[in-house]
C-alpha cells in the first residue's frame, strides 16, 4: 500500500468518525443486550487490532532495515603488540590485527578469497596484464585530517623495499616499477604478467607527512608505532597499560571522516589477557564479545555455551605437511617416499589432535582434497619388502645390508625434526608411532623457532614437520613452494623438488586469467605431486573465532591471515534502524 493511498484512507477514517456524535453511541449502547455488547465489543477489538496490523504492515513494507550508529565492540587478545606499523613485519598477529582497522589499503580482502576497492575507487589492468592503474576516492584523508594522495603509496612501498626494515616483500616491490600519474593514480608496470597481483594491493599505506622525517632506522623506536595515524575507519584513542607496564586496552573511535560505507560501531576495545584461558573466561563473564584462534580441545567447551556465540570457521589456507628433503640418500627413492605417506593415520591427526576441527589433505590446501594416499600400512609394508628392508632380528626395526660387502644389516633409521609447539608435537607423536608399525624407527628432535628456520633455509633435514600458507586468496600462487628455482638459501621449496613439468605449471599459474584454465592447471599439479611424493600431505586446521551474535557482518568465508578476519569491519554493526523506501 503506497503512503499517499494510506493518507487519504487515514483522512475517510477521520471523517466518518467526527460524524459519529457520542450521545448517539451512549444511548445505542444502553438499548443493546448483554450478548449484543459483547458482540460489539468484540468487533470493535477486532477492527482496533486490523487498523493497527494494518499500520504496522505499511510501515514495515514501505521501510528498510539499515545498520545504525551505536555500540561497542571488544575483542580478546593473548599477544602483547609490539609495532602497529605496516612497513614493520614481526609476525606480531596483534600488531596486524590492529593495522587492519587503524590503516587502509588500495584494495582489501572482501572475505571470499578475492579483493574489492579500498582506498581506490577504481582499478585497472591494461597490456595484457602488465600494467595496473589505481585511482584514488576524493576527499580521502588521515586520522590528522591532512591529504592522502599518491605520494603516500609511494613512500610505503619506498620504505617496504628498504634494506633497513628488512620487508619480507622487498625483492617482490624492487622488480615493479611504481608511478605516480597524478595525485589521485597509480600506475604499476610488471616485468611479465601475474595474475595474482591485486591481492598484493591489499598492502597498508603510512602517511608520508608523519613519517618521512623519521630516520628509517629509528622506525622501530617511535612512539607513533603504539599511537599509529592512519587512514582506516577506526582511529587510535587511548593505550591503558596495567601495573607491570604491559598493554591492558587500546581503545580506539570511528573516524568520522572515513572514506567508504559506515564505520557503525561507535568504539572497539582491544583488551589483552595474560594467556588463552583468561581470554576464554572474559568471553564466557561476557568481558569481551570475541575471541580467537582457539585451542582445538576448548572448541567443543566454546559451542556448548549456554550464551548466544557464533563460532566463525573461514577457510586459511594453511598445509601442514611432513616434508622429505629429495636430496637426502634414504628419500630418493620414490616407493620409500609413498611407503612413508601410506603409513601415516591423517584422520586419527584429525580426531586425536584437532578434535575434528581439521582437514585431511594428500596435496597442498585449496588443491585437492583427500583422494589417494589413504592410510594403508600394509601397502607400506610391500614398498619397504619391496625395496629390501625386513626386520630380519624380529626387534620390530627394518633392516638391510647397504651393499654385498656389508656384514650386518643397517638398521632403517631417519631423522624428524619439527618446531617445538604442542600442535606440532602431538602430530610428530603420531607419526613417530605410524612409521614405528612399518617398522621404521624415527629419531625426533624438537626445535626452537631461530633454529627451525635456520634448517629450513639450509635444508638441513631428512623429514621435516612444517607449515606452509599461501597469501593470494582462495587461488593459491604455489610457484614460492614448489618451482624448482626455489630450492636455493631462504627459498620456500622445502623439500628440494625438481619437476620440469611442476615448474610449466606453476609458472602457467601465474599467468592464467580463465578460472576453468586454473582449475585444470592445479588438476594437474595434484596428480603430479601425488605421483613423486615430495611430502606427505597431513592436514589444513580449521581456524576458529568466536563472537557473539548481536555483533552483525558480512560473510567471513575465507581469509589467509587472522587479521583478515577485520577488513571489513567498517560494515560491521550492533543496532539498526527503519528508513522510509523511496
Amino acid at each position: 500500500m503506497e503512503i499517499a493511498s494510506l493518507h487519504v484512507l487515514g483522512k475517510r477514517i477521520a471523517a466518518f468518525f467526527s460524524r459519529v456524535r457520542p450521545a448517539r453511541v451512549i444511548a445505542l449502547w444502553r438499548v443493546l443486550r448483554p450478548m449484543e455488547k459483547i458482540i460489539f465489543l468484540a468487533c470493535f477489538g477486532i477492527a482496533c487490532v486490523g487498523i493497527v496490523w494494518l499500520g504496522i504492515h505499511a510501515y514495515e513494507t514501505n521501510t528498510t532495515i539499515i545498520p545504525a550508529r551505536g555500540g561497542v565492540f571488544s575483542e580478546g587478545l593473548v599477544q602483547q603488540p609490539q609495532s602497529i606499523n605496516p612497513v614493520i613485519t614481526n609476525g606480531n598477529e596483534t600488531d596486524a590485527l590492529l593495522e587492519a582497522l587503524i590503516f587502509s589499503g588500495l584494495l582489501k580482502p572482501d572475505g571470499q578469497g578475492g579483493v574489492m576497492p579500498d582506498l581506490a575507487q577504481s582499478f585497472e589492468m591494461k597490456n595484457d596484464g602488465t600494467v595496473y592503474v589505481a585511482t584514488l576516492r576524493d576527499n580521502i584523508v588521515w586520522h590528522d585530517n591532512q591529504p592522502l594522495t599518491a605520494q603516500d603509496i609511494l613512500f610505503t612501498i619506498d620504505m617496504m623495499k628498504s634494506p633497513a626494515l628488512q620487508h619480507p616483500l622487498a625483492n617482490f616491490w624492487n622488480s615493479i616499477t611504481v608511478q605516480a600519474l597524478s595525485d589521485k593514480t597509480i600506475a604499476f608496470t610488471l616485468a611479465k604478467p601475474y595474475v595474482f597481483f591485486p591481492q598484493y594491493l591489499t598492502f597498508k599505506i603510512i602517511p608520508k607527512h608523519v613519517w618521512e622525517n623519521v630516520p628509517v632506522n629509528q622506525f622501530l623506536l617511535s612512539e607513533l608505532n603504539s599511537k599509529p595515524i592512519g587512514s582506516g575507519p577506526y582511529q587510535f584513542k587511548k593505550l591503558t597499560l596495567d601495573s607491570t607496564n604491559a598493554t591492558k586496552q587500546y581503545t580506539l573511535v570511528r573516524f568520522p571522516r572515513y572514506y567508504g560505507s559506515g564505520p557503525y560501531i561507535d568504539t572497539i576495545a582491544i583488551k589483552f589477557y595474560p594467556d588463552t584461558a583468561a581470554a576464554e573466561n572474559a568471553l564466557r563473564k561476557k568481558e569481551i564479545a570475541s575471541f580467537a584462534n582457539i585451542p582445538w580441545d576448548d572448541i567443543r567447551a566454546i559451542e556448548q555455551t549456554q550464551r548466544i556465540i557464533t563460532l566463525q570457521k573461514p577457510v586459511v589456507p594453511t598445509t601442514i605437511a611432513l616434508f622429505m628433503n629429495m636430496n637426502a640418500d634414504i628419500l630418493k627413492d620414490v616407493l620409500f617416499r609413498k611407503a612413508l605417506a601410506y603409513a601415516i593415520d591423517n584422520n586419527a591427526i584429525v580426531q586425536d589432535v584437532f578434535h575434528s576441527y581439521a582437514v585431511p589433505l594428500d596435496a597442498p590446501a585449496l588443491v585437492a582434497s583427500s583422494t589417494q594416499y589413504i592410510f594403508n600400512p600394509t601397502q607400506s609394508q610391500i614398498f619397504l619388502n619391496a625395496l629390501g628392508w625386513k626386520d630380519t632380528n624380529n626387534n620390530g626395526i627394518r633392516d638391510k645390508k647397504m651393499s654385498s660387502r656389508a656384514k650386518t644389516p643397517t638398521e632403517l633409521d631417519i631423522s624428524l625434526i619439527y618446531l617445538d609447539a604442542p600442535d606440532m608435537q602431538a602430530i610428530a607423536g603420531h607419526i613417530v608411532k605410524n612409521l614405528h608399525d612399518i617398522g621404521v624407527n624415527v629419531a625426533l628432535t624438537a626445535l626452537q623457532k631461530n633454529e627451525f628456520m635456520n634448517r629450513i633455509d639450509n635444508k638441513s633435514f631428512e623429514l621435516i614437520l612444517a607449515s606452509e600458507t599461501t597469501l593470494t586468496g582462495s587461488v593459491p600462487d604455489i610457484y614460492p613452494f614448489w618451482h624448482s628455482s626455489q630450492q636455493a638459501i631462504l627459498g620456500l621449496n622445502i623439500s628440494q623438488y625438481t619437476n620440469k613439468e611442476i615448474d610449466r605449471i606453476v609458472t602457467d599459474i601465474r599467468k592464467a586469467n580463465d578460472p576453468e584454465r586454473i582449475n585444470i592447471l592445479l588438476d594437474g599439479f595434484a596428480n603430479r605431486i601425488r605421483a613423486d611424493v615430495p611430502a606427505a600431505f597431513l592436514v589444513r586446521p580449521q581456524w576458529t573465532w568466536a563472537i557473539e551474535n548481536y555483533i552483525h557482518m558480512p560473510d567471513i568465508l575465507f581469509i589467509n591471515t587472522p587479521a583478515q578476519r577485520f577488513a571489513r569491519a567498517n560494515e560491521w554493526y550492533i543496532y539498526t534502524k527503519r528508513i522510509w523506501n523511496n
